[in-house]
């Protein structure tokens, strides 16, 4: 499975929160594989992972995409 970009309509750029970045789960039965953080690009307006995920299956296998965001918060205390 290759993954190439995602658009999201509620994480349309970075930097609303800090580090706010997406990346792509693939699950098949009890399997998980999970893409590294997405690049945003300025020139195609959507995120871009450039990665392949390789995951055996068979034909009776359901296979789930998913994207997911971390959010990181710095606190400062004075």
């Amino acid at each position: 499975m290759r993954i190439h970009t995602a658009s999201l309509d509620k994480l349309s750029r970075p930097g609303m929160v800090q580090d706010q970045r997406p990346f792509v789960i693939i699950r098949v039965g009890d399997r998980t594989k999970e893409t590294e953080l997405g690049d945003w690009s300025k020139e195609k307006q959507h995120w871009c992972f450039r990665e392949a995920i390789t995951v055996e299956v068979v034909t009776t296998d359901d296979i789930s995409v998913e994207v997911s965001c971390t959010t990181k918060y710095d606190f400062w205390v004075a």
